[in-house]
């Protein structure tokens, strides 16, 4: 009994904590993938949409219309995802990198059209590079990503690791986590430093070793 209550008010809280765009991103998660309840998770993707303008929650619901046996309404998913388009489209012209980024992947597995979605991830790698060396080291872990799978550069392992290294160093908790894959010396190292800066897979992974 006393683990239904604590799961209900857990329920309860995530519903009514939408007040700005992470916690109606947080909600949208929790609910479609804690709960697999993609009904609910569409009320608060539309939020994060419709009133924050985030493209990748705009994504998530045009999927969710599009694919979900519950919420299946084809007319919606065309709107989402036009509006997914349009809105990456928009902060990538005005340099965002990430938007670059996703938009390039959108173009490539053919979500959206452009002529040279190679011209948007090297946009987007520049970007990356610059805001690496000014020390936004969430860029160094895209940039270091890039590095390693070839995507605008050629491959470069060495070059991924030293950016993961750099900005681990410097408290990025994805960039702590890559090197708990690429370091098996001190993989559990990594891990732990990652989940204590809030990386909740490298948090999951160390359950499961325990």
């Amino acid at each position: 009994m006393k683990k239904l209550i604590v799961l209900s008010l857990s329920v309860f809280l995530y519903a009514n904590t939408c007040t700005d765009l992470q916690s109606c991103i947080k909600t949208a998660n929790f609910y479609q993938f804690d709960k697999e309840d993609e009904i609910m998770a569409a009320k608060f993707y539309k939020i994060a949409c419709d009133k924050y303008k985030d493209y990748m929650s705009c994504k998530f619901l045009s999927d969710i219309y599009k694919y979900s046996q519950n919420a299946k309404n084809e007319k919606q998913s065309k709107i989402y995802q036009n509006k997914t388009i349009k809105i990456v489209k928009e902060k990538c012209e005005k340099n965002d990198s990430n938007a670059c980024y996703d938009y390039a992947n959108f173009c490539e597995v053919r979500y959206a059209t452009a002529k040279n979605y190679e011209k948007l991830y090297k946009k987007a790698f520049d970007l990356y590079e610059k805001e690496c060396n000014e020390s936004n080291f969430s860029s160094c872990y895209y940039l270091a990503n890039m590095h390693f799978n070839g995507i605008a550069t050629e491959i470069n392992e060495k070059k991924a690791y030293d950016l993961y290294d750099f900005a681990c160093n410097n408290n990025d908790a994805k960039s702590c986590s890559e090197l708990a894959q690429m370091h098996e010396n001190k993989s559990l190292e990594y891990l732990r430093k990652s989940c204590e800066l809030g990386f909740a897979y490298s948090c999951e992974k160390l359950e499961m070793l325990k």
